[in-house]
């Protein structure tokens, strides 16, 4: 089963924001849940977590054709800032040959629209699990293997990550964080020490 990811996905630098910026899968950066929901969209499975609110949805404006749901999470104060893609299963791909196309097909296509990877680490076998045959168990062990690509724009930090579930199964996860993204964890984590502070 695959489970939410954390909200804390990598530290970057703040970027500069202004109102309707164009999201990913025909979303703008800031819009409230609500809207979204009266626009059409099915938001379900709804997680708060603090000043974030989770909702997942099967299909959004554009969605890609290995898509099999959306996650995305809304600030209380700047709406949405973070869309996640879980694609369908790749299974029965021992090797990972698959798999490796798909994100290879995808990296293409990231690298055609915002530029080179400003990361890119694609590697397996680093410990335990070393066979070929073993590709996705070493993507799913922390420290065997990572097959993940990262690439910035004006208004988003994208990541691509090939992911591993057990022996030959496994599936392609897209992150994007917003332009107020990191603007928003920086609060929390000044809310959350004052917090601290005044239980003490």
């Amino acid at each position: 089963m695959k489970k939410l990811p954390p909200l804390i996905f990598l530290i970057f630098p703040i970027l500069i924001f202004s109102e309707d910026v164009e999201g990913p899968f025909g979303l703008n950066w800031g819009s409230k849940a609500n809207d979204l929901i009266t626009s059409g969209i099915n938001l379900i499975n709804e997680i708060e977590q603090g000043r974030y609110k989770l909702y997942e949805t099967e299909s959004l404006p554009k969605s890609l054709s290995i898509a099999e749901k959306y996650i995305l999470i809304f600030d209380v104060k700047y709406g949405l800032q973070k869309v996640i893609m879980i694609s369908k299963d790749i299974t029965g791909d021992i090797y990972g040959t698959e798999g490796k196309s798909i994100y290879s097909d995808l990296k293409n296509k990231l690298t055609t629209k915002y530029g080179s990877p400003t990361q890119s680490f694609e590697r397996v076998g680093m410990t335990l699990y070393d066979e070929l045959d073993e590709f996705y168990q070493c993507l799913k062990y922390e420290g065997c293997g990572y097959w993940t690509s990262m690439f910035s724009s004006d208004s988003m930090i994208i990541g691509l990550d090939l992911k591993g579930t057990s022996r030959g199964v496994g599936y392609i996860k897209i992150t994007y964080e917003g332009p107020l993204w990191h603007m928003s964890l920086d609060e929390k984590n000044l809310d959350n020490s004052k917090s601290d502070t005044d239980a003490l």
